[in-house]
């Protein structure tokens, strides 16, 4: 947990959210169990059954024509630092250009040079909902409100229940749970992008 860190220090600990770890264990068919000393503190586990490197799969690699987001230009904004660019890592493997930002004051300066066309417009905005400087529903508001309501936005969130995120998913901005895979981003990304001939 994270009560005495607003300001999400990643020297003070991941914070990953009890709702994500509980995800996480369900999708490996597991559970996760606690055991508390009041005043002392807590132990969360999940125990996963050993693995041989025989059942250990490798992934196929990308090839090198694969890239379904060739051209596409993507503002990524979140401001933990190794999950932004976990997603501009393989954002660009597919092919996308990237833009990091990593607040909403970083977003507001990206408008004000596509306004002075210093820069290009995106062609999507994907926004981490929880933030120390506001939320995803901020920066979905500002973005549109900058560069017209059509702007496809895609929110990524640990906590979907959360009033904002359900505001959104019912102005029709798609959201995305944490944890997800690689294939369900590919997936939300190409259903929020204006179809390309």
């Amino acid at each position: 947990m994270q009560l005495a860190n607003s300001g999400r220090d990643r020297r003070l600990g991941l914070g990953l959210g009890l709702a994500i770890v509980k995800r996480s264990a369900a999708a490996m068919g597991t559970t996760v169990t606690l055991q508390s000393v009041p005043g002392r503190g807590s132990c969360f586990s999940i125990v996963l059954p050993r693995s041989t490197t025989r059942d250990i799969q490798p992934t196929a690699p990308s090839l090198p024509g694969e890239q379904p987001l060739q051209g596409v230009n993507i503002w990524v904004l979140d401001d933990d630092e190794a999950l932004r660019d976990a997603l501009i890592l393989r954002l660009r493997r597919w092919g996308a250009q990237v833009r990091p930002l990593d607040s909403l004051a970083a977003l507001q300066l990206a408008l004000a040079e596509v306004a002075q066309a210093s820069v290009a417009r995106p062609d999507l905005l994907l926004t981490d909902q929880r933030m120390a400087d506001g939320s995803g529903a901020v920066a979905v508001r500002r973005a549109r409100e900058a560069l017209g309501a059509g702007l496809p936005c895609l929110l990524v969130t640990g906590d979907p229940d959360a009033s904002d995120s359900h505001e959104l998913v019912e102005a029709g901005v798609p959201l995305l749970t944490k944890p997800f895979a690689m294939s369900a981003l590919l997936q939300a990304l190409q259903a929020a992008l204006p179809s390309r001939s």
